[in-house]
């Protein structure tokens, strides 16, 4: 009886273990945490993981002396319609907006007071000082069967995990995947064990845990600086090819 209940729980781990990210309007939040590793590669005299706060009260405080880079605390994403819009959070009290448009693969970036908006394909996305992680079922792409790990708990929750080796910071449809030297390192992937939505996701140096609203998001309206950019982007990839002359 103890082996046929053993392959039960197998077969049930087994059956759905993909990832179940929500459909349609939705809204989510990204909080991130910074390890141990991650704070004594850059030798700072920030405080330690334990003391980093990322909740919104303490996000504008400013960066720590010494540190070398403005630390990601919290993402804030909304899908509804057409458009999808994330806002990130930087311990400077700066923010990153992108607005996208659903399906189409355009992303629209403008970086703090910058004013300047970068149009960008999925195809030509990756990780770096402009193109942020989306944060989106794209970064969980790599989970699949193979590298279902079993059960864990993770904030008193019980969550199925998944680990694999994968290059860091590339979108599973870009183009640079096999080009960019971006090193390959270890991901862990928790799902609730019941829903399959994502929990967090842990690479060497962060703790991104991931919280879905209840509540639909309102209609999304781009600001017009950011329409206006995706609706020229968008035409000018539809534009017709000239026709070249024999």
């Amino acid at each position: 009886m103890a082996l046929l209940f053993g392959v039960l729980l197998v077969t049930s781990i087994h059956a759905s273990d993909t990832v179940r990210f929500p459909k349609g309007d939705a809204a989510w939040t990204v909080e991130i945490e910074y390890t141990e590793k991650e704070s004594k590669k850059r030798q700072t005299s920030s405080p330690s993981v334990s003391s980093i706060s990322v909740n919104g009260d303490r996000a504008a405080r400013p960066p720590e002396k010494g540190s070398d880079r403005n630390r990601l605390l919290r993402v804030d994403v909304a899908k509804s319609g057409r458009f999808q819009s994330s806002v990130y959070h930087w311990m400077d009290g700066t923010q990153t907006q992108t607005w996208s448009l659903v399906g189409s693969g355009l992303h629209a970036v403008e970086k703090g007071n910058q004013r300047f908006i970068y149009v960008i394909p999925s195809a030509d996305w990756y990780q770096s000082s402009l193109m942020l992680e989306l944060f989106d079922e794209g970064s969980f792409a790599w989970v699949n069967r193979q590298n279902l790990r079993g059960e864990d708990k993770f904030d008193n929750q019980l969550c199925l995990r998944h680990e694999a080796v994968i290059q860091a910071g590339v979108r599973p449809d870009s183009q640079f995947k096999e080009d960019l030297p971006l090193p390959r390192v270890k991901h862990a992937a928790l799902l609730d064990f019941e829903t399959r939505r994502p929990v967090a996701l842990i690479d060497p140096e962060r703790i991104m845990r991931f919280t879905f609203h209840d509540e639909s998001p309102p209609a999304l309206t781009p600001p017009d600086r950011f329409a206006a950019a995706l609706e020229r982007y968008q035409a000018a990839i539809d534009l017709p090819k000239p026709i070249k002359k024999r």
